[in-house]
């Protein structure tokens, strides 16, 4: 009877225990799923550490700015339907508020997204050599060698999380613009589809790209296609947001597909 009673004491004792080994397993998860955030400290004086440093923050900061202009700016497409019964695409970007942003800076912005995202990678890569050289010059913190250790640890971090970040992003912008350059190319009148009158074909003349759809047949508009349609014809008020000076481009660059191309972006 005592060694039942001991098995029973012991198997209560172990049944008590793994509830609690879950829950530690399961706090010591979500510990381990805390999102990176770097945070700049005070400069220590030391020259190569320094330049680490200020490297990791720009290149953060950069890869931020970036990430908040993918949401600011969202690159939108609509199907349309014309008088004639053939199918359209028309293409715009708009900001935030929804006010369309004109053909130049809808090219400006697109481009200026892959050029950046271009150089961050290409400092993104430098952060391994400034990593080995902060390392080297880590003892000659003295003291404050044992606060600053921990920064050393946050290179790899970001190199792993903005160049990730940061070629996805270009990766989107690029196809945008791929799209956008394509829809400037097989550009068709936008009167010619019936549906909207002159003041409306003004603001779609500055903001927006038309260009028809290649079908051989003929296909019913999905419910979210009719809906955008009597959106688009019945009350077209296109907010046009101002063209900021330096930040429109109506040509591409030249050299835009080399660079794109040697970037990998």
């Amino acid at each position: 009877m005592k060694t039942l009673t001991k098995v029973m004491v012991a198997m209560l004792a172990v049944m008590m225990m793994v509830p609690m080994s879950a829950e530690a397993s399961s706090q010591k998860k979500k510990k381990e799923k805390k999102k990176f955030e770097w945070v700049m400290p005070e400069l220590t004086g030391n020259e190569s550490f320094d330049q680490y440093l200020l490297s990791c923050d720009t290149i953060w900061n950069r890869t931020k700015v970036v990430a908040e202009n993918m949401h600011t700016y969202t690159f939108k497409t609509d199907t349309l339907r014309g008088i004639n019964g053939s199918d359209y695409v028309m293409a715009h970007m708009e900001d935030a508020s929804g006010a369309y942003l004109t053909r130049g800076a809808v090219t400006w912005q697109l481009i200026e997204a892959i050029k950046e995202g271009a150089g961050i990678v290409l400092d993104i890569a430098n952060i391994g050599v400034l990593t080995a050289a902060a390392t080297t010059a880590l003892p000659g913190l003295g003291v404050k060698a044992l606060s600053y250790g921990k920064y050393l640890k946050s290179g790899p971090k970001i190199i792993q999380g903005c160049g990730s970040e940061i070629k996805e992003i270009a990766a989107v912008r690029r196809q945008q613009y791929q799209q956008w350059k394509s829809m400037k190319e097989g550009a068709v009148d936008a009167s010619t589809l019936g549906i909207w009158n002159e003041e409306q074909l003004k603001s779609l003349s500055k903001c927006c790209f038309i260009t028809k759809l290649d079908t051989t047949t003929s296909r019913e508009l999905t419910p979210e296609e009719v809906a955008a349609q009597e959106a688009l014809m019945g009350g077209l008020n296109i907010s046009v947001a101002p063209e900021v000076l330096g930040q429109t481009l109506d040509a591409e660059p030249e050299d835009l597909d080399a660079l794109m191309e040697a970037e990998g972006v």
